[in-house]
């Protein structure tokens, strides 16, 4: 018996809010259902999830199709770049990322390295 493990990237999400709590742009919905006919042929039975509401949404459709609740693992998000609220944004993103690379143990105050 083999395993198959389908990891996906959450739709197209709103930009604006809080990390968590962000949902899901039209477009974003609109992907999320279309999962639903690329996924269906590959019998999964189990759907996992991030706990951020853009990942749930973005599986959800996928989960009710095949009759199971999400699966949601806490420890299963985003690494913490920064402890303030305020999202980065894709420039200031793209250069830390870049930094964390190169200089592994790099962080910002109060959020986390690569080590």
């Amino acid at each position: 018996m083999k395993t198959f493990i389908y990891m996906l990237r959450h739709c197209d999400s709103i930009k604006t809010g809080n990390e968590k709590d962000r949902g899901l742009t039209e477009k974003g919905v609109t992907d999320a259902q279309r999962l639903i006919k690329i996924l269906q042929e590959e019998n999964i039975n189990t759907v996992i999830s991030s706990p951020y509401t853009r990942s749930v949404l973005t599986v959800q459709p996928f989960a009710e199709y095949i009759g199971q609740n999400v699966v949601i693992l806490e420890n299963l998000k985003e690494r913490v770049f920064s402890p303030e609220k305020k999202r980065l944004s894709d420039n200031e993103l793209q250069c830390l990322l870049e930094k964390s690379f190169e200089e592994p143990d790099f962080s910002l105050k109060g959020g986390e390295s690569n080590n």
